[in-house]
């Protein structure tokens, strides 16, 4: 644990691992709350445009592990440095690209870079934050992929009926692009790392943890898969307008931002969390069989 920061140091940092959370999956997010022109300019199928979601998210399952490893030999800050610079380049690329393969490989690049921003911030929670308040910054952090589901749905949509999409791809990662300077400012430089202190002794994973992998699996296959096309389909087969289509996943992220925070405080003073785990699927559920 390193020396305690003053008030308006802890800001700058938590504002820093929200906004590197919020990076990498604004570019699926983009391409979820555009989706209606990207289809058209690409003359995607709808199966096209879900493998953008698909891609990014078995990129990042693939690369977890050793984004973690690696996060370990180099520290949090130049690997939230890497994190916040490749997603602002991910998403230039994604302006830029004229084909759906090469849309593809900037999608990929993103998984690989969501690999990463979890290990890292996670890594800078524990090393700088007390116990204590440590629940409350993981989520407020965590929220930083809700905070990209507000921006993208609410402010690219419009601006891509206005100016096209990849003007709106654009603006996006000219969005991102202060979050470089804020890790390099607002992060500190002495993160743990593995080689750093005695070799580490390599254990089985507990069962838990598989079980809890096997959770969160299957609950982000319904979930994302909702929040990827909620917009096409609500421009497609509801009528509404581009706009008002991205304003769907806007509206999911700004309840998503609150539930974040929320939960964060919520599990680090349960006493069985197990029952609240088991609550969200039937809520879920529940949601989607509304839509």
């Amino acid at each position: 644990m390193t020396a305690p920061m003053s008030r308006s140091r802890r800001v700058a940092f938590g504002a820093t691992l929200t906004f590197t959370m919020a990076g990498p999956p604004l570019i699926v997010i983009a391409l979820s709350a555009l989706g209606p022109l990207v289809v058209d300019d690409l003359d995607l199928t709808r199966a096209e445009f879900g493998s953008f979601a698909m891609v990014a998210f078995a990129v990042a399952a693939a690369f977890s592990a050793a984004g973690g490893r690696l996060v370990d030999r180099v520290g949090g800050r130049p690997a939230t440095m890497v994190v916040c610079g490749g997603a602002c380049a991910s998403l230039l690329l994604v302006a830029a690209a004229p084909t759906y393969g090469l849309v593809l490989g900037a999608v990929a690049l993103s998984g690989f870079l969501l690999a990463l921003a979890n290990p890292a911030t996670n890594l800078l929670v524990s090393t700088h934050v007390p116990p204590g308040r440590r629940g409350a910054l993981v989520g407020l952090k965590q929220s930083g992929v809700q905070l990209s589901q507000v921006v993208g749905g609410a402010l690219l949509p419009g601006l891509a009926v206005l100016a096209g999409w990849r003007v709106a791809a654009t603006v996006a990662a000219g969005l991102l692009a202060p979050t470089l300077l804020m890790s390099y400012f607002f992060v500190p430089g002495t993160s743990v790392r593995a080689d750093a202190g005695p070799a580490r002794i390599r254990r089985r994973v507990p069962v838990d943890v598989w079980w809890m992998t096997g959770y969160s699996f299957l609950l982000g296959c319904a979930l994302q898969a909702t929040v990827v096309y909620l917009p096409l389909f609500g421009h497609e087969d509801l009528g509404l307008s581009v706009s008002a289509a991205g304003l769907t996943a806007a509206v999911m992220g700004a309840v998503g931002l609150v539930a974040r925070v929320a939960w964060g405080r919520l599990f680090e003073r349960v006493r069985r969390p197990e029952l609240l785990l088991a609550f969200l699927p039937v809520v879920a559920t529940g949601a989607v069989g509304v839509l």
